[in-house]
C-alpha cells in the first residue's frame, strides 16, 4: 500500500476526476483526503466507483467545516459528507479549522461541544 494520499481534491487545486481514478486504479493510492469545503465529495463517489477499488482497501479522510460546528449540526454534516461520498462511514473525520462562531458561545465551548458530538458519532459507529 502506498503511503501517499490523492491530492487532486483541494479547493485551491480544483478537482481532476481522471487523476483521482488513475491514482486509485493504476498507482495503488488508497488514501483520499477531502473536505466539504473542497466541493468534490460527490465527484469522489463517482471516482471511487469507477476505480473498482473496494471500500475496505481505502482510507477516506474528510473534514467538518466550522460553519457546521456545534450540537445541532455536526452529526448532520458528517452524515451528509458520507452520503455525498457514497460511503457508510469515513475513516477519519476532522474539524477543518480551529475557529468557529456561534452566538452565545466561546470558541472553546463550541469546539468542545463539537468534539463531544464527534465522539458520539464514533461510539455509534457512524
Amino acid at each position: 500500500m502506498h503511503a501517499a494520499a490523492c491530492n487532486c481534491t483541494s479547493h485551491q487545486g480544483g478537482y481532476s476526476h481522471s487523476s483521482v481514478v488513475y491514482a486509485l486504479k493504476e498507482c495503488g493510492i488508497r488514501h483520499i483526503d477531502t473536505a466539504k469545503r473542497y466541493g468534490c465529495e460527490s465527484h469522489l463517489k463517482k471516482a471511487i466507483t469507477e476505480s473498482g477499488v473496494n471500500r475496505e482497501s481505502l482510507w477516506i479522510t474528510t473534514k467538518l467545516w466550522p460553519g457546521d460546528y456545534g450540537c445541532e449540526t455536526t452529526k448532520a454534516a458528517c452524515l451528509e459528507s458520507c452520503k455525498r461520498l457514497g460511503l457508510e462511514y469515513v475513516d477519519l473525520y476532522l474539524m477543518h479549522w480551529p475557529d468557529g462562531n456561534a452566538l452565545g458561545k466561546t470558541n472553546r465551548e463550541l469546539r468542545a461541544e463539537t468534539w463531544q458530538v464527534m465522539e458520539t458519532l464514533y461510539d455509534e459507529g457512524e
